[in-house]
């Protein structure tokens, strides 16, 4: 249900894309969140605090994949192909962060994140966080969180 949700922004957002660098989806996992300890109004956990290796952890760290799949989106069909490497120079990736052991909590926050930049401003980072919430054992989503960065 959470891919679902994120891929559809996804492909909204890169339908609207008239640039020329490809588009890449990399989807990972990651068991290192610290827990965090404060919520927005509707009772979105904010993931923060990831380490960077020997940086210690910050609020602006990226999540840190255990691992992680990638696809390219084809901009005339709107499919996704596995990639490895770099196609071009400076692709638009989107990066999903899906936290570990979320069957275990009724509650998950999901980071993402548009580098070097966004289909609708490939000038400017863009950071999505996704709040889902499980009730009589079905996700759904309950909040969203954004934020432009440099």
């Amino acid at each position: 249900m959470a891919l679902n949700t994120m891929l559809a922004f996804t492909d909204a957002d890169a339908g609207v894309y008239s640039g020329k660098d490809c588009i890449i989806t990399e989807i990972g996992r990651c068991s290192h969140w610290i827990r965090p300890h404060w919520q927005n109004a509707a009772g979105t956990a904010w993931p923060y605090g990831y380490g960077n290796d020997g940086q210690g952890f910050a609020y602006s760290s990226l999540p840190q994949f255990d691992w992680s799949l990638r696809w390219l989106r084809d901009p005339e069909s709107g499919q996704r192909q596995p990639v490895s490497g770099q196609p071009t120079r400076r692709p638009l990736v989107h990066r999903i962060a899906i936290p570990a052991r979320t069957a275990r909590h009724p509650q998950a926050t999901v980071h993402t994140i548009w580098t070097p930049g966004s289909p609708k401003d490939p000038k400017y980072k863009w950071m999505l966080i996704y709040g889902f919430e499980k009730s009589n054992n079905a996700w759904r989503l309950r909040d969203t969180w954004n934020r432009r960065g440099n």
